[in-house]
C-alpha cells in the first residue's frame, strides 16, 4: 500500500510539474496569474469545491501584496483586471489542480452518469438494454435513439449506442457516438476508455494514445489508462514507455486486487518477451527497480 501511494503521489507531482512547465511557468518566470493559481492549488488541496473561490481570492491578495508595483498588479487593481484575473486563475486551477479537478469531475458525474429525468426516455433506454443483453444490437440502437430524441443529453443512451456499434464492428459509428458523449461530458471515463479501445481496433495507435493520455490526466488512479497506453506503446515499438506504463498498471491492479491483474501480468510478459528478443531485459529490471516493484518474470 505504501509503495503504491508513494508512486501515485510521485506521478501526481510529475504531472503537475509538467503541466505548469508546458504552460511556460517556471519558479522564476511565473506571471502573477500563474502565481495566484499555484498558491490556490496548495490551498484547495484539502478543501471542497465550494471553498475554491475563497482560496483563489486569498491567494490573489497574497500574490498581489508580494508583487505590488508591477504592471500586472496595477491592471489587476482595476475592476476589469480583477474580473479577468479571477476568471484566468480559476481556469488554471481547474485545469491543473488534481484535487479540485477530481471534485469537479465527481460532481459532473452525478449530473451526467444517471438516468434521464424524462420517464419515457428511461423506458426506451431500458428496452434498449434488454435487447443489448440479447445481442440484438440494431434493435437496441433504435430504442436508444428514441430515448435520445426525448433527452439529447442522455449520456447512458449515447454510450450504449456506441457499445452496440462497437459490437457490430462498425467502429467509425462507435467513435461518432463516443465523441457525441464526450462533447456533452468531456470527463466521461467510460467514453474516453472505450473510444481509445476502438481506435486501437482500427489500428490508429496515435488517436488511441491521445485518448488514453486524456484518461490518465483525468483519472490518474485508474489502471486502465496505463494498461491501454502500454499496449499501444508496445504496438508502435516504444518498449521503454510500454514497460513503464505496464508496470504502473500492474501495481495498481495488484493494490486493488483487481480481476484484471492477470491481464496486466500477460502484457508485462509480452513486453518482456520483446525486450528479450533485442537483448534489453535490463531495461525492464531497471524500470521495475525505479518504481520499487518486485516481480519475477521469465
Amino acid at each position: 500500500m505504501g509503495v503504491v501511494r508513494n508512486l501515485l503521489e510521485y506521478m501526481k507531482h510529475i504531472l503537475f510539474s509538467l503541466i505548469f512547465i508546458s504552460l511556460g511557468i517556471s519558479s522564476k518566470g511565473q506571471t502573477v496569474i500563474e502565481k495566484i493559481a499555484l498558491n490556490a492549488c496548495e490551498c484547495i488541496e484539502n478543501m471542497t469545491v465550494s471553498k475554491a473561490d475563497s482560496c483563489i481570492t486569498s491567494s490573489m491578495a497574497k500574490v498581489i501584496i508580494a508583487n505590488r508595483g508591477s504592471e500586472e498588479t496595477k491592471f489587476i487593481g482595476t475592476v476589469e483586471g480583477m474580473q479577468q484575473a479571477i476568471k484566468d486563475s480559476y481556469q488554471l486551477v481547474q485545469d491543473n489542480c488534481e484535487s479540485f479537478r477530481t471534485q469537479i469531475i465527481n460532481v459532473r458525474k452525478e449530473n451526467f452518469y444517471k438516468l434521464s429525468e424524462i420517464k419515457e426516455a428511461n423506458n426506451y433506454y431500458e428496452k434498449g438494454n434488454q435487447k443489448l443483453q440479447n445481442d440484438a444490437f440494431k434493435a437496441a440502437i433504435k430504442d436508444y435513439k428514441k430515448a435520445l430524441k426525448l433527452d439529447q443529453n442522455f449520456i447512458f443512451a449515447l454510450d450504449n449506442i456506441a457499445v452496440c456499434y462497437r459490437n457490430m464492428e462498425s467502429f467509425d459509428k462507435a467513435i461518432e457516438y463516443y465523441k457525441k458523449s464526450l462533447d456533452i461530458f468531456p470527463e466521461g471515463n467510460f467514453a474516453l476508455q472505450n473510444i481509445a479501445v476502438v481506435y486501437g481496433f482500427k489500428g490508429d495507435s496515435k488517436s488511441a494514445i491521445e485518448y488514453y493520455n486524456r484518461l490518465i490526466n483525468l483519472y490518474p488512479n485508474d489502471p486502465e489508462g496505463y494498461f491501454g497506453l502500454a499496449k499501444e506503446s508496445l504496438i508502435i515499438g516504444d518498449l521503454e514507455f510500454a514497460t513503464e506504463t505496464a508496470l504502473i498498471a500492474y501495481i495498481i491492479y495488484k493494490n486493488n486486487q483487481s480481476e484484471h491483474l492477470a491481464d496486466g501480468e500477460k502484457l508485462l510478459g509480452l513486453i518482456y518477451g520483446k525486450l528479450k528478443e533485442i537483448k534489453q531485459t535490463d531495461l525492464f529490471h531497471q524500470k521495475a527497480k525505479e518504481l520499487n516493484i518486485e516481480i519475477e518474470i521469465d
